[in-house]
Order: structure tokens, then sequence, then C-alpha cells
């Protein structure tokens, strides 16, 4: 730097010595380009230099790689240093004229790794006459790094934990990107990308769509006017730069500009309106562009495959909008657009040059035949159109046997590297549906080996639906549908049982999915079989066996099955005579992280034409009578019966024999059958049904001296008989008097009240009675001395079942329960009432 201003004089006065000093200054430059470059591919990834790092938990450290590497005796300097001993541009015009490209190549590299991308330009400029290969690769890495430097998007570390001190004002990382400074950053961009194509510099589509991009707010919508002003007409645009930005915007319509979250993430503080405005208008003003630019470039196959999935990516939202029944047609109309451009593309093809092949637009038209356009929209919702992947296959076959075998290749090696990032719902659909194009190709033997892993997976585990009883189950009431798991035992005993579809996950503190996301597997499930059967069945309950439940042997050799579900069905009509299929997901854990195969069972026959089914089967277990006679004086009484039993209790006229002289039926309340929990064995359910009777005096008194209770018709194990003596329940015979007459009770608690009143007063004789109801609840319905949620949840259970009370104090009672279960198994919250004195409560109103 000091000898290169005084080597003009030299020349002069000294020309043999001014000579051996030029020579000389060339070394030092090559031995400074020689440095150069090796701390160029020393590591092409970092910029060296001492930098302020901070740990794990937020820990500032000093950390200077160059002085590591002098300790550990690695070569390379960084690029910062190497950078302020460059050759200046008097000691340049004396080095050797061979030598000047590579040290301005070189400076330009320098300056891109360390960031200073404005200052590399002007060597970038300077090469495009001389180097103009060289020069057109060093705009591309130009692009990238303005694009990183210009990113408004970039995560700089500014919103993370332990970033800044105490007090940084957190309102700060809320402020807008404007729009003017996207302006201001496009503007510029257009400047610099002007003086490239001026210098004969072409920039690369891709990566000034990149570029492009990261000028912008990651929620604002592109305006086709600035695209225009900045880049050109659209009909004058390079078509492959054009549809790169094109595509761009079409992306981020389908994803992030539809977005509410990344809305909220941007502080746009825009509605739900706003948001479907800006996205409306944006597939109208690129839908107008488009075709501005087809008219001007009518066989540009990259235009046109935009059109394409831009056409398939807008059907979509509008049908998220609004069901239309032209969705169908519109969506045939978008598979039309790219089947046009993948022919257009095999037109373009020059004859022998594989460096312009390409497998995008069959990837895409791939895509979009999976559900959507891009490949991470793609979910379980999404409905595949099939019949596109004959078509694709088709397109790739009339490119000719030489380029058709190029393409597949292409083809597989983009099926195969992005396996990974593919929803693990339709993992399954997107490897099946590829090879099924790609067919037999070394590029793809992953996926072949994926594919035969989830063929083994399906055909080892079943999903089978069956009638509880005969398939004539009649349209007037409930019939009982069991879902299994039929599956072998070594799927089994990999996979650790399947316990785990019977849990809801994200409601347990501590649940581990084995590298999985946690998922509330129960309700998934319930989910989705009430949407496939509320169409011709009232679904009244599903019950899941309990996760702990065991595989039973299946009467194949080798395969078991896991009761799963119970679910009680009443068909909506006499014409219903099938059940829906249904679905469970299950997921397994694969090479390329986990994948969920939907297992589905078959569709069932069922005859539902007459008015009452066959019967259902059912193994009585206990069938209870209560006879309450409280209200006997006024000449009415209630009668409750319970039936429990392995299987469904048939209608009450099939389980017992009623008969009521001298009574007259006023209201019969029907419970219905509830499923109550599955059997240990799994070999079936236990369920109870209970009716509530209610009879009057045909004369509206107490006329009727005795009851007889119901006989049973059904077999079984115990039956029992019970009728109230005033709070407490007591046996009772299968004829009972009905209180020995109303008036006599009434004048025997007369002649008592006579007898006390002498001898206590009427004081004394209240204080007995409430002393007496207090004492008789502990004897019935004793308090838990250490009250927990279990024992007060079952002393409430039974009370409602046994404690008397009317029906209004037992809805009461309900809601009690139901509001201490919330509380205690359901609530996030720290429970509020007070477990003992609800028992309390309760047991004194029960006495």
């Amino acid at each position: 730097h000091l000898l290169a201003p005084l080597l003009g004089a030299l020349l002069a006065h000294a020309p043999q010595r001014a000579k051996e000093w030029r020579k000389e200054m060339s070394v030092l430059a090559a031995n400074w380009l020689r440095e150069a470059q090796a701390s160029l591919t020393y590591d092409k990834s970092k910029t060296y230099g001492p930098q302020v790092q901070r740990d794990t938990y937020g820990n500032i450290y000093y950390w200077d790689p160059e002085q590591m590497n002098q300790q550990w005796g690695v070569a390379g300097v960084r690029a910062s240093r190497v950078l302020e001993a460059r050759p200046s541009p008097a000691w340049l015009e004396l080095v050797d004229a061979t030598l000047r490209p590579r040290i301005e190549a070189t400076t330009a590299q320098l300056y891109l790794k360390v960031g200073e991308d404005l200052d590399a330009f002007p060597y970038i400029e300077a090469m495009a006459e001389a180097q103009p290969a060289q020069a057109r690769e060093l705009a591309d890495e130009f692009l990238r790094v303005w694009a990183r430097n210009n990113n408004p998007n970039a995560d700089r570390g500014r919103n993370q934990m332990f970033v800044y001190s105490y007090g940084f004002d957190e309102r700060a990382n809320g402020i807008p990107l404007t729009r003017s400074k996207q302006e201001r950053n496009l503007k510029k961009l257009g400047e610099l990308v002007g003086r490239l194509r001026n210098a004969g510099i072409k920039p690369s589509g891709p990566l000034l769509a990149e570029a492009f991009k990261a000028a912008h707010g990651s929620a604002e919508v592109y305006r086709i006017e600035t695209i225009e002003s900045i880049f050109g007409e659209a009909g004058k645009l390079d078509a492959e730069t054009f549809a790169a930005l094109l595509d761009t915007m079409r992306t981020n319509l389908a994803t992030v500009w539809r977005d509410a979250a990344a809305q909220e993430k941007a502080k746009t503080k825009r509605t739900k309106k706003d948001v479907q405005a800006e996205v409306a208008a944006g597939y109208e003003s690129a839908r107008l562009t488009l075709q501005r630019a087809l008219d001007a470039q009518p066989d540009a196959w990259r235009l046109w495959a935009v059109q394409a999935a831009l056409a398939h990516d807008e059907n979509d939202w509008n049908a998220t909008l609004k069901k239309s029944p032209k969705f169908a047609e519109e969506r045939a109309k978008a598979f039309a657009l790219f089947s046009k451009a993948a022919g257009l593309y095999a037109d373009a093809l020059p004859p022998n040059d594989p460096s312009k092949e390409t497998s995008a637009v069959y990837d895409t038209w791939f895509y979009a035949a999976l559900g959507a356009s891009d490949l991470r929209a793609i979910d379980h919702e999404k409905q595949p159109v099939v019949t596109e992947i004959a078509k694709i296959k088709a397109a790739i076959e009339a490119l000719g046997p030489v380029r058709a075998k190029r393409h597949v290749e292409l083809f597989a090696s983009s099926l195969a590297s992005r396996v990974g990032t593919v929803n693990p719902a339709v993992k399954l659909r997107y490897v099946r549906e590829g090879l099924a194009i790609t067919g037999e190709s070394k590029l793809v033997r992953d996926l072949q080996q994926l594919a035969a892993y989830y063929g083994d997976l399906v055909t080892e585990i079943q999903l089978r639906t069956s009638v509880d009883g005969p398939a004539r189950v009649g349209h007037g009431g409930a019939f009982g549908l069991r879902v299994d798991l039929r599956h072998t035992k070594d799927i089994e005993r990999e996979s650790g049982g399947f316990g785990k579809y019977l849990q809801n996950q994200n409601n347990q503190m501590y649940a581990f999915n084995y590298g999985r996301p946690t998922e509330n597997y129960r309700d998934k499930f319930e989910e989705g079989a009430r949407a496939a059967l509320q169409e011709h069945f009232e679904v009244q309950s599903i019950v899941f066996n309990d996760a702990k439940a065991q595989s039973a042997p299946d009467e194949e050799l080798g395969w078991r099955v896991t009761p799963y579900a119970y679910i009680l069905l009443k068909p909506r009509g006499a014409q219903v005579d099938r059940v829906p299929s249904l679905k469970l997901d299950l997921d397994f854990l694969d090479i390329s992280g986990y994948v969920v195969l939907p297992v589905e069972s078959s569709v069932l026959p069922i005859d539902a034409t007459p008015e009452r089914g066959d019967a259902r089967p059912f193994a009585a277990g206990t069938l209870t009578q209560i006879l309450d006679e409280k209200e006997w004086k006024d000449g009415k009484l209630a009668l409750e019966i319970k039936a429990t039993g392995t299987g469904m209790p048939g209608a009450w006229e099939d389980l017992v024999e009623f008969a009521h002289p001298g009574l007259e039926l006023k209201k019969t309340e029907d419970s219905g059958v509830q499923v109550t929990r599955f059997l240990e064995d799994g070999a079936g359910v236990e369920c109870e049904r209970r009716v509530v009777y209610t009879l009057e005096s045909a004369g509206g008194t107490a006329a009727t001296a005795s009851f007889a209770f119901a006989k049973p018709k059904v077999q079984a194990k115990e039956s029992q008989l019970f009728r109230y003596d005033d709070a407490d329940l007591v046996p009772a015979e299968p004829v009972v008097e009905l209180r020995r007459g109303a008036a006599e009770r009434g004048l025997g608690w007369l002649a008592w009240l006579a007898i006390l009143l002498p001898v206590a007063g009427a004081a004394g004789f209240a204080w007995t009675r409430r002393s007496r109801a207090v004492e008789a609840a502990p004897e019935r319905f004793p308090v838990p001395s250490q009250p927990t949620a279990f024992s007060v949840l079952a002393l409430l259970k039974d009370i409602e079942r046994h404690g008397g009370l009317g029906e209004a104090e037992r809805g009461e009672l309900r809601r009690e329960i139901a509001k201490l279960e919330h509380e205690h198994f359901a609530g996030d919250a720290a429970p509020a009432s007070d477990l003992g004195a609800v028992a309390r409560r309760w047991a004194a109103r029960a006495a």
C-alpha cells in the first residue's frame, strides 16, 4: 500500500528498478490472493472474527475463532482481516494483468462472505466482460446476501429469551414493517438489477424472486404494479423471472397471507374480513397480471404452470369460504392447465441438453393431485384426485424413452428428498402415488422400503365393526356396535400395545408419545365416528375400553383382538341398511419421522326395516325394584326398576311383567340403555336400564291396600325388592301392604304427639326430630372420615340411587356430581368445593 504510489515516479527515473519492484508487487499480490482463498475455503458457511455469543441460558461470552484456530494449528485468517490488506487500486495497476481478474473476483467473494453486498457489487460489475460465467455466479451470491441483509422478516434474535438486558421495552419488538420501507428496498433492488443487466449479467429468476420476497413483510400481499415498476411490464419481463415472482406470490397466497397466526405475528391488526379481502384482491391481481404475460408469451410453459397452480389454489380458497357445486368443475379446469403446461414444456425442451430439464411442472401437478399445489399444505382433509396420477405418468412417458428416463430420475430425486416434509397423515398417500409414477428406480429404494413397511402395517392391523347381536336391528330402538382392533401378536408386541389409542394424551400432565406429538386419540376417533354416522344414525353414546385393557386371542391363529369402543346407535328410519366405514388413525415411527396410517372398517349391512328388531343378547345380573310411598296419602305411588347385566337390556315388557290393579299408570320415565363399562375379559359390555313408573289410585285416594312388585321375565342372578321406611330402604316382600292405611298412620302420629307435648313441650319435640334426622343419615349414608373426590362421589351416587329424593332434588344432585367430577378430573383450576361439607349436606338431605 505504501510503495504503490511511489512506483510511478520510479518508472521515469529508474525503469529497471521499477520493473523489479513491479514484479515484487505482483508476488505480494499473489501471496495475498493465496491467503484470501485459504480464508474463503476454510469455512464458507461462517463469518470469522471476534464475536459476542450467548449460551443456552443467555450468558454472554467472547469467542474468537481465529485465536482458537491458531492454538489448534489450523490455517485460515478471518475474511475481515484479509480484506484490510487487499491490494488498492494503485497497487492493482502495477501487478501482472493476468492476476487482476482473480484478485477482483476474490475480493468480491470476501465482501460477500462478510455480508458487505454493496461493497462487492462494483467488483462484480467490473468482471462482467472479462469473466462472464464467474460474474454470473457472484451475481447470484450477491442476490442471496442482499436478500439476507434486507429481509425484515428474518429472526435477528431480538425476540429470544435473555437476549436483552432487564428493562428492554417489549413494545419495540412489535413495530410493524411499513409499506414505504418495502418500497425503498424494492427500488434499491431494481437499481442494482438494472446495473447488472446493463453490464450483461442476467440475474437468476428464482434468486431474484427470493430477493423480492425478502423485501416484504411476511403478511403483506405483493402489489403487481410494484413488480412491473421495478422489473418491467408483465409482457416484456423474462418468463422465467416473472414466473418465479408470481409463483412466490401464489405460494404466499396459499399459505402465510391467509394465515391468521402470521398476521398476528406481523402485528398487522387485520381482522378476518380484512385478511379475506387482501387474499381475494391478491388472487384477482395475480390472475390479471398472469393473463397479460400469457398474451405476450403464450408458449411460456412456466407461466402456464403458475396459472394452473393459481387456479387450483383459488378454487380451494373459495371452497373454504363457501361451498360451491362448481368446485369439481373448477378443479378439473386447473388440472387441464397443468396438462397444457407439461405439453408446452415438452415442446420447448432442446434435443440434447439435460441441463435445461426439470421436473418442476410434474412436481407441482403431483402435489395438486394429492390435494394442494404446495406439499406442506396437503393434510388429511384434502381429497386426492387419483386419476391425475396416470396422466402425469403418461405426460412424462410422452417425452420419449431417453428423456423420459431422465425426467423420472429427476421426479424420483425430488420425491425421495421431500418425504421428510410431508404431513404424516398423508405420507402413505404421497409414497404410494409417487411410486406409481416412478416405478422401479434406484433413487426411490428407500421409498419402496417405506411402502413395503406401510403395507405390512396395514395388512397386520384391522379395524373391525360388528353388531352386538342379530343384524335385524329395527328402527324403533337402539342397538350396540362393537369396534375392535384386530391385529397380529407380532405387531402388538413391536408397537407396545394399543392402549395409547384409548387415551386423551393432551389432557394428561406428563404424557409422552415416543417421539410423536401427543394426541387426543379418543376424541379424534369419536369426532370422526360421529361425523360418519350422524347422517343415518342417532349416536346415543360412545364408550371406550380401559387404556390398560389386554388383547384376547382371535379365532385365527396368530391374531388377537383388542376391544376398542362400544357405540349405541338408533337408525333414523327403516331405509337404513348399512353402517358406514369407520376410521382410526394409527401412527408409527419410520425412517423419515413418523407416519399416520388410517385403518378403516368395512361397510356393515344391517336390517332396520321393522319397528322392533330381534332381541339383543342380555344376561341379567341384578334386577332391583324400589317402591316409594311418600305421596300415598294422596293416592300416588312411584316404582323404580333397574336392570343391570352383560349385554343390552331389551324393552321393559320383555324384562318384567307388571300388573297394577286399582292403579292407573300416569307417567313412565325410561332412561334407556346406558353402557357402564367394558368387561375385564373384553368379551362384552355391562349395561343398565332404569325406569320409574308413576301410579295413581283410580279414585284419587289411597283406596288400594296392597301392592305387588313386577315379576321378572328373565332369569337374573339377583333380584332385589325394597321399599322406603321414612328415609331408609328396607327389604320388601313381593306383595306389601301400603302403609297399613294412610288415615290410620296419620292418627297414630297425632297420638304420639299428644304424649310428647306434656313431657317435653313443643321445643323439645322439634329438637328430638332434628337429632333423629341427623343421626339417621350416618346409619344409611355414612360420611367418609377423610373425604376424597372418589369417596364423596361414591356417596353422592349412592344417595342418587337409593336416597329417595324427588326428581327436582335428584337433578340438583346430578349437577353437584358433574361439578365435582369437572373440578377434580377435568378442570385446570384448583377445586373450589369443600368435599366434607358437600358430603354432610347431601347425607342430611337424604335422611
